[in-house]
């Protein structure tokens, strides 16, 4: 197939000049093949192609937000075709990849988060792990990615730090509220030793048979703890969105909030600002009497 053999040392790129995550590239890989298999045995790459692809998903009944992000990828692509001699063009100025403005998280009231941390509440080792998991995930605002991959060899300074490697393996270091810490500490030594397997392993966060938690189980277990409050939908990454309007909601700096994200924009963050805008203002248009 043409250009396939180029779809490797494009992803070698992408890892090691900008720094993308394998996740990323992985969906880089999986949008380029989808694409050239669509256009078959051809010889070279046209504009033309490209718009004809974008109306074939659109036909397929993609999200707006997938095509914009397919067509991102296959526009880099051709681009490096192009600096490598294999498009006699760059096609990827013909083609105009509109930005899809990303809806606002969805803010969660402390009391329904304070609700659904109390909900893991049996002594024995897996509700003290969900329990200390859920603590950790709100107190710090970490991915899910980077819960499942989190070892003891991250923790330090007595469980008040956590070293986290985020999007691109970029580093960064998160302080620990002293409440999550204390349930962080008591699961690693009373929970987590009774768990199988957890005498070899690093990970903080154990499955019943020893292994890093996967994101299907986190999501799972989320979802079934949100569900015994009578709320559903709720999914991990609410948690992470909780952390930062949170915070913000009682005055920190949007900068502190950035780096404990591991946002590399200002602006990601700053989304959080107008959740915490929209909830003064149903709060403001709900009890001021001239409302």
């Amino acid at each position: 197939m043409p250009f396939f053999d180029q779809i490797a040392p494009f992803l070698q790129v992408l890892r090691i000049e900008d720094g993308l995550a394998d996740n990323t590239c992985a969906a880089y890989h999986s949008d380029i093949v989808a694409f050239l298999q669509v256009v078959g045995e051809a010889e070279t790459v046209a504009a033309d192609d490209m718009r004809a692809y974008a109306r074939y998903l659109t036909q397929g009944g993609y999200k707006s937000a997938s095509i914009q992000r397919k067509m991102a990828a296959i526009k880099r692509f051709c681009r490096y075709l192009f600096m490598q001699g294999r498009l006699s063009e760059d096609i990827s100025l013909d083609i105009e990849v509109r930005a899809t403005p990303r809806p606002l998280p969805v803010g969660i009231f402390e009391s329904v988060i304070k609700e659904l941390l109390a909900q893991p509440n049996g002594e024995d080792r897996y509700q003290q792990r969900d329990h200390a998991m859920l603590c950790f995930m709100y107190g710090t605002g970490l991915r899910v990615s980077e819960l499942c991959s989190l070892k003891l060899s991250q923790l330090g300074l007595g469980e008040s730090w956590v070293r986290l490697v985020g999007k691109g393996n970029k580093e960064r270091l998160v302080p620990i509220p002293d409440a999550v810490g204390k349930i962080l500490k008591s699961y690693i030594q009373t929970a987590r030793p009774k768990i199988r397997l957890a005498d070899r392993a690093d990970w903080v966060f154990l499955s019943r048979g020893g292994h890093a938690m996967s994101r299907q189980s986190v999501f799972q277990l989320v979802r079934k703890y949100a569900l015994r409050m009578g709320v559903s939908g709720m999914h991990p990454h609410q948690l992470r969105h909780a952390f930062a309007t949170h915070l913000l909601n009682r005055d920190a700096q949007v900068r502190d909030v950035q780096a404990c994200l591991g946002h590399a924009r200002l602006s990601t963050t700053q989304k959080y600002l107008s959740v915490s805008t929209a909830h003064l203002r149903r709060m403001y248009d709900k009890s001021h009497p001239l409302s």
